[in-house]
């Protein structure tokens, strides 16, 4: 013998059915809420490393702004976005910077602009952190030529920039 509390009633089942197809419906049209756009090492605001110009065009719609400068290192880009800063060194993208401006860029774990260095460390493996004129600057990757990294540009004990890219030269 069963009670109405222990069975779903009908009602109950098609309401909980609607639910959940209104919930996966609403996963498929907006899959970027759920999804990191910043992954240390990687890419940062939809664009990766080593991607070309067009690519990044394709990817991002035309730059607010556009400024190219030539020294003995080679062609420099740089195409400002709406928070969001590609460096191209030679063609391929050397580095993508964000700042304050720009809370959306998060790590899955939910590290990003404004977050402290205190979870910082507790939220990302191998952040080495230093002391530096102003403020602190936190690390996440080799400071070799040729590997990638993410430094995170801490003020008053938060973050306020954040830089993906690959290392083009480093200090002997």
């Amino acid at each position: 013998m069963t009670t109405s509390g222990d069975r779903v009633r009908p009602r109950r089942r098609r309401r909980n059915r609607w639910h959940a197809t209104l919930l996966g419906a609403a996963t498929l049209a907006f899959p970027a809420m759920g999804q990191a756009v910043l992954i240390p090492n990687h890419a940062m605001g939809g664009v990766r490393p080593g991607w070309s110009e067009q690519r990044v065009v394709r990817e991002l719609g035309d730059p607010v702004t556009r400024f190219v400068v030539s020294d003995e290192t080679g062609e420099t880009r740089r195409l400002g976005y709406r928070g969001l800063t590609v460096l191209l060194h030679d063609g391929e993208v050397a580095l993508i910077s964000t700042s304050v401006s720009r809370r959306a860029n998060r790590t899955r774990t939910g590290v990003g602009v404004g977050t402290s260095e205190r979870r910082l460390r507790a939220r990302l493996r191998a952040v080495a952190c230093s002391g530096l004129a102003g403020g602190r600057r936190c690390t996440v990757g080799a400071l070799r030529p040729g590997r990638s990294n993410t430094v995170f540009v801490m003020r008053r004990g938060r973050v306020t920039r954040i830089s993906v890219g690959n290392v083009l030269w480093a200090r002997v």
